[in-house]
């Protein structure tokens, strides 16, 4: 879809509900346009009034010229307001609306698509949009109406009293119209650039602002400074590309006015001096000459303006409405869980589909309510298994099943809903604690969620902070510590309680205690869940009712802790080489 489609066909999606604020703008803006002209005519009609009152005759023509002029005067004030009044509620609802809807857009993206880019960059797209969506549909319904108008009108005025002069000016207004439109191609393209390059700067520069620690410790100040100078020096050498251009149109059509202008008014002055023009005639073109040509390069820049904003619009659309990886298929259902089985049936999964599957043809059977440690080298699997679970990336094919549910055939939210997932880096929102604790289930009540709390323990250290559960965290939890943040995502599972239980080394930022106490709730979670844990601290498993070893996307072991052993295989190797609780190394790696 070519760029300005997809602006202008998003435009016209988020402003139905604000049509008759257009149309409002719009003739509110004929009428505006139109009354410069208007009250020039007055002025002349008044002017010729006031000599032919001197001359003899009745003043009725002036009376009635100075009626009409107190009416436009007040006609143009109350339209005015009410410009204003409609802009009250036309520009902040479209902005809340276009904001909401980008939000839920940008919210159904896949994890690939938030790996992939930055999270400052993703927000700056949504305000840009936001706020430029408004700006662009006043400028195109109202100022460039209200200035054709003025021209159109103007022109109009003119022919009345000297047409020659009339078709300079028309032909003048073309000329530098058209100008205008033949260079927005270029300026399109070079205000998408800068606008792209200026959302990576405010990602990037928001990147580097969450991690300050690691820019402080490892003394990176100069070569943060290095990498913004560079792109700085990109968006700039756009921005100059884009003025560059709009400076050769405007010297060309400066360069043209001054010729229309002159031979105009040599025209009206020879008129004039051959009594063919009266003196309100001549008034009345200089000001309707003034004004058209204000008003003709003020359209040029309107011009320019919509080329801009534009641009910088069809940018971020171009990434914030780029077709989401991961769907929902057509007449999706509900996922229903009553027991918690899981089944991959024949799957086969690549991160690229040009690169080697890190799965392929795998079958594993979990049965409800069992409870399965993952093991494995760094990227041998485990996540990913985890990572198709909760669908946040599609098969290449095979399917995986969840109590007899294909659930690549039903609604995702209502599979991540039947799973309790503990990361191993929790995500913590610049929030109050109970807010962070009820995430996954908003409706809890207090008393269940201080449960959920005296579960995880982290009673202890809420009853701390001054003002409890209502403390905020801070950004991604900085004011807690790693254990706290730990303990946190470990209660937000307890509320929940869902048949499906999901753990990434959920316990490895606790202390010895702390994890001794929490696994003895966790024991008693997992009676009534299926229990999947990914651990690289092997005496967390030897609960576990299997342990499946991955290699390399294979599954090569598959039993008990103490079967395992007795194997002497991959397992047992790992299990004796572990030092301090983690694994080795892959030597192979």
């Amino acid at each position: 879809m070519a760029a300005s489609s997809l602006v202008w066909n998003f435009i016209k999606d988020v402003s139905r509900p604000y049509r008759w604020h257009l149309v409002g703008f719009f003739v509110i803006a004929c009428y505006i346009g139109a009354d410069p002209s208007i009250g020039a005519y007055i002025n002349k009609m008044i002017l010729d009034g006031i000599l032919q009152v001197r001359a003899g005759e009745p003043p009725h023509y002036t009376i009635l010229a100075v009626v009409l002029y107190i009416i436009t005067n007040i006609m143009v004030v109350v339209f005015w307001r009410t410009w204003d009044w409609v802009m009250m509620y036309f520009k902040p609802g479209l902005q809340a609306l276009v904001t909401e809807k980008l939000a839920i857009i940008a919210m159904g993206h896949s994890h690939r698509f938030y790996q992939e880019q930055l999270s400052g960059a993703i927000v700056k797209h949504i305000t840009t949009v936001a706020e430029q969506v408004p700006e662009l549909l006043t400028i195109v319904t109202g100022d460039i109406v209200w200035r054709l108008c003025t021209v159109i009108a103007g022109i109009f005025t003119l022919w009345t009293v000297f047409p020659t002069v009339a078709w300079i000016v028309m032909v003048w207004a073309i000329v530098f119209i058209s100008s205008a439109v033949l260079v927005t191609r270029r300026l399109h393209v070079y205000s998408e650039r800068s606008a792209n390059l200026l959302a990576h700067i405010e990602g990037s520069m928001v990147d580097t602002a969450s991690h300050m620690l690691a820019v402080r410790l490892f003394s990176a100040r100069g070569y943060e400074r290095g990498r913004l100078v560079e792109l700085l020096s990109s968006w700039m050498a756009a921005i100059q590309q884009r003025d560059w251009c709009l400076l050769k149109l405007f010297i060309f059509q400066g360069g043209s006015w001054i010729i229309c202008e002159s031979i105009s008014v040599w025209l009206v002055v020879q008129a004039a001096f051959q009594d063919v023009l009266t003196i309100g005639d001549v008034v009345l073109f200089f000001s309707v000459s003034l004004f058209l040509i204000l008003t003709i390069w003020n359209i040029t820049r309107d011009f320019s303006k919509v080329i801009k904003l534009s641009g910088e619009i069809s940018q971020a659309l171009e990434i914030l409405l780029a077709a989401p990886e991961v769907t929902d298929v057509a007449h999706a259902m509900p996922l229903t869980v009553h027991a918690g089985r899981i089944v991959f049936d024949h799957v086969s999964f690549g991160y690229e589909h040009d690169q080697l599957l890190l799965f392929n043809n795998l079958s594993l059977t979990i049965e409800p309510g069992q409870k399965v440690g993952l093991v494995g080298y760094s990227g041998s699997g485990k996540s990913t298994l985890v990572n198709l679970i909760l669908r946040l990336y599609d098969l290449q094919s095979g399917n995986i099943l969840i109590d007899d549910q294909n659930i690549a055939h039903v609604m995702q939210d209502s599979l991540r809903s039947a799973i309790a997932y503990i990361p191993q880096d929790p995500s913590l929102f610049h929030r109050t604690l109970i807010e962070n604790i009820k995430y996954g289930r908003s409706d809890a009540t207090p008393a269940e969620v201080m449960e959920a709390a005296r579960r995880a323990h982290t009673a202890d250290f809420i009853a701390a902070f001054p003002h409890g559960y209502q403390t905020m965290v801070g950004d991604r939890g900085v004011k807690m510590s790693g254990g706290q943040r730990q303990r946190i995502a470990i209660a937000r599972a307890f509320l929940k309680h869902a048949r499906i239980l999901i753990m990434d080394e959920a316990t490895s930022a606790l202390d010895s205690m702390t994890e001794r106490y929490i696994q003895e709730s966790f024991q008693e979670l997992m009676q009534s869940c299926t229990t999947i844990v990914v651990a690289h601290r092997l005496a967390t498993l030897l609960t576990m009712d299997r342990i499946i070893v991955f290699d390399k996307g294979v599954i090569v072991e598959d039993g008990p802790h103490e079967v395992l052993l007795k194997n002497n295989g991959l397992y047992a190797r790992l299990w004796r080489a572990q030092s301090s609780g983690f694994l080795p190394v892959d030597d192979a790696v």
